[in-house]
């Protein structure tokens, strides 16, 4: 078997391994004699050293006043091993949440026009879980499909579901609490407004595109929690308005 391979595959470099491999066999030498049976540069030899040493490979002690080194017993190379193992296993909880987070399945669909409007409204009271929206223009659905919304509201009401909409501070229409009344609306600067509203909940994006009518629906929990941490900021930072001065 190939000796020096094997202990590069323990983490030694070349040069260790050579050093390593040639105290073993002169047992306790100085560096003059490592640098002779090995045929490197005595500054280099003392790098390689100095790396065996904080592997615990090598140690070393002062006789006449000369460095001798001396290579630990090779059974340590055992224990060199397990410590890699013990640091492997101490990352291991990471580095399973990151295989996870490559592993998550992606969707996306499309949804068209009102049918497809309907069908994502439906989505969300299945999944039953609180909506984020950024960017509602409560108008637009009015006009959309008045019979429509109302059955919606009247759904979340009935499963106690509720939905939070950062809204421009401009728009001219929002549900009154009579017919939305687990609807709750915070105002931004129009300026910083986005007309095309993104709604979060549970594990899906959906993205409002109006011209004509698109939405994009994407599935992923990673995309999901980081759009819920995008809304709570705004929404720590916008504002609340009387809904009746505005309906």
């Amino acid at each position: 078997m190939d000796i020096p391979a094997v202990l590069s595959e323990l983490g030694l470099s070349e040069g260790e391994a050579k050093v390593y491999l040639a105290l073993l066999k002169l047992g306790p030498s100085p560096v003059g004699v490592i640098t002779k049976k090995t045929g490197q540069h005595r500054t280099t030899i003392y790098d390689f050293l100095d790396h065996l040493l904080e592997k615990g490979l090598v140690s070393h002690s002062t006789k006449e006043g000369v460095k001798i080194y001396k290579v630990a017993h090779p059974s340590r190379l055992m224990d060199f091993l397990k410590e890699k193992e013990d640091h492997l296993n101490q990352i291991m909880s990471e580095l399973n949440k990151l295989y996870e987070y490559k592993k998550e399945e992606l969707s996306i669909e499309v949804y068209g026009g009102k049918e497809g409007h309907k069908a994502l409204l439906n989505l969300y009271l299945r999944t039953k879980k609180t909506n984020h929206v950024i960017g509602f223009e409560e108008i637009k659905y009015e006009q959309l499909d008045k019979p429509m919304m109302r059955r919606f509201f009247k759904q979340m009401k009935e499963k106690k579901l509720h939905e939070y909409a950062i809204v421009s501070d401009k728009t001219k229409f929002v549900y009154p609490k009579s017919i939305a009344p687990n609807t709750h609306y915070r105002y931004i600067d129009d300026k910083y407004f986005n007309p095309n509203p993104i709604m979060t909940f549970g594990d899906y994006v959906a993205i409002h595109i109006w011209e004509p009518l698109t939405i994009v629906v994407i599935k992923s929990k990673q995309l999901a929690e980081g759009y819920r941490k995008y809304f709570k900021l705004l929404w720590n930072i916008a504002k609340e308005k009387p809904r009746t001065k505005v309906f």
